[in-house]
């Protein structure tokens, strides 16, 4: 999703190229030089609205049986997780984090709220995530980039229930692994 798109969708529309099979949950993605995550619910309170667009936003970075995992803790309602693998995007979406930023400068986050089944776009919020958080994940990016095996989807299916069954839920994840946390910057 480029910037300018991120700025272009408003609260109440039909997000594009929605896909109804989608299911709930969170999706981060890096694409076209973009950290974006999409939140997909069926039944979205107003309270849930309220914490994605005035609720302070943690993110949580650690690596399972070689996929990137997120976790982000939104206000007081939101805590999930989404894993990010570099061969999922389409080749011309593949773009390596650029190493020319300011070390001293994140990156922005554009996070979406969709509801579920109808793809109706309920909040959209852009944090910045901070400098030494973008500096490790994109270091496990371009590692990431180099495992070509990643670009099997059974292998990826098999990576992510691993890590289900290890994990009850997004806040067990939460332990000695997790590589780097930050706090949202507006």
């Amino acid at each position: 999703m480029s910037v300018n798109m991120a700025e272009e969708f408003k609260p109440g529309l039909s997000f594009a190229n929605w896909q109804p099979a989608t299911p709930e949950g969170a999706n981060y993605n890096y694409a076209d030089g973009e950290h974006t995550l999409c939140i997909c619910q069926q039944v979205i309170l107003s309270g849930d609205i309220q914490d994605l667009n005035e609720g302070e936003v943690s993110c949580y970075l650690r690596v399972d049986h070689g996929l990137i995992n997120l976790i982000f803790q939104i206000g007081r309602t939101f805590l999930c997780n989404g894993f990010f693998n570099w061969w999922a995007n389409n080749p011309i979406h593949r773009t390596f984090p650029k190493f020319e930023r300011n070390p001293d400068q994140g990156a922005p986050l554009t996070i979406l709220l969709i509801e579920t089944p109808a793809g109706i776009l309920k909040a959209i919020r852009k944090i910045t995530l901070s400098a030494d958080f973008c500096r490790i994940l994109e270091t496990e990016i371009r590692a990431q980039a180099t495992r070509p095996e990643l670009e099997d989807s059974a292998w990826y299916d098999k990576a992510v229930a691993q890590i289900y069954a290890e994990f009850a839920s997004p806040e067990d994840m939460l332990d000695e692994q997790v590589l780097v946390f930050c706090q949202s910057s507006e």
